[in-house]
């Protein structure tokens, strides 16, 4: 008697496309289909194991049938477990081939534009890369040192010159901030270097409230004269110098803030 004897979903899986290895070696990319089919193929490979539990039991009750014996009805049942074996195994491929013509398209399409795009960016990078390279040594083969240096610090005063614009409109802003919103951004103020400190107040808030500790490290930062231990004096001393039109005023245990005229 013939029997059909069940496929397993995951050696058909296993091989669906050579080009995932290769794409992922090259680089590191998530198609945008990609999750849709990952999933897809995770459904597909819990039904398919329902599937080949199946298809065991069937052909197992086909076994056992073949062994009682030849009755018309026997031999009626085991044509009828082998119809629905032949139907179970036909789903099972036909399940395989939709994942494998899923997995082309996502490969064949999405990852090949996304490596198309990534190398494009990669090769126009390294243009720029060596073109800056060259144009450093051509400047340092046909410009005098001497003009190569006045160059420098004409591009160290421009520096400056921009710093320092920054900080005027920086100050301009911050002179028009008022403590009914004390929530309103602190505009930036760069030190000498051009960075800003990292515990600079990004509100108007945050510098009223300011402890001594972080007034007197801002002080430093912004090497400002007269850092000292009380906190009214140096929080006074930083309001003028970002812009802010206000004086801390102490009376008694408290401390406010007073707009000047």
């Amino acid at each position: 008697m013939d029997t059909i004897s069940p496929t397993t979903a995951s050696s058909d899986l296993d091989t669906i496309h050579p080009l995932a290895s290769s794409a992922s070696s090259n680089y590191s990319l998530t198609p945008s289909a990609a999750p849709a089919a990952q999933a897809l193929i995770w459904e597909m490979k819990a039904k398919l194991g329902a599937l080949d539990q199946s298809l065991g039991a069937l052909h197992g009750q086909t076994v056992q049938i073949a062994l009682l014996g030849g009755e018309p009805q026997i031999a009626e049942e085991i044509e009828n477990l082998r119809n629905q074996l032949w139907d179970q195994d036909r789903m099972h491929k036909e399940g395989i081939q939709e994942i494998k013509l899923l997995l082309d398209h996502v490969l064949q399409n999405d990852v090949v534009e996304l490596l198309k795009k990534q190398a494009e960016d990669d090769i126009a990078g390294e243009i720029d890369r060596i073109v800056e390279e060259q144009v450093a040594i051509c400047l340092k083969s046909h410009i005098p040192q001497e003009l190569q240096a006045e160059v420098k610090e004409q591009e160290t005063i421009l520096e400056v010159v921009r710093r320092d614009l920054h900080n005027s409109e920086s100050r301009r802003t911050n002179a028009m901030l008022r403590s009914s919103h004390e929530d309103d951004s602190l505009q930036v103020i760069y030190k000498a270097d051009g960075t800003v400190p990292d515990k600079y107040p990004p509100t108007l808030k945050a510098l009223f409230e300011m402890d001594v500790e972080t007034s007197k490290e801002l002080m430093k930062e912004y090497e400002l004269p007269d850092c000292s231990n009380t906190r009214e004096r140096n929080l006074n001393r930083l309001l003028q110098f970002f812009g802010v039109r206000y004086q801390m005023v102490r009376e008694g245990a408290a401390t406010r803030s007073v707009g000047l005229a």
